[in-house]
């Protein structure tokens, strides 16, 4: 039999791999848009693969139908209404609301 793998130093690792990803994906985006996409796509196929959560602060840096990354101003258009944070995808017209958190 093989040696039982250890799910916990996987996700782990696959943790880091998702930040590097995302780090590189903004850096490379003024060079290269598509080549920052296909590490939004890694990134995810990594998230999916080892049941880890996307950290929130990239949660929405990506778009869920082209999965472009978004870069304000370049390829996406904010908005705020009546308490809600509107991001339009230029690349694909997806649009994408979410509330702001009130301060306490």
């Amino acid at each position: 039999m093989a040696p039982r793998r250890n799910k916990n130093t996987e996700r782990k690792i696959a943790e880091e791999r998702i930040e590097r990803l995302f780090e590189a994906a903004h850096t490379v985006y003024e060079k290269d848009p598509s080549l920052s996409g296909r590490y939004v796509i890694l990134a995810i196929k990594i998230a999916m693969k080892y049941r880890v959560k996307i950290p929130d602060r990239y949660r929405h840096s990506y778009c869920r139908k082209c999965f472009s990354f978004f870069s304000p101003g370049n390829n996406t258009r904010t908005r705020i209404n009546s308490g809600k944070v509107t991001l339009t995808c230029t690349n694909c017209g997806y649009i994408r609301r979410y509330p702001i958190k009130e301060r306490r």
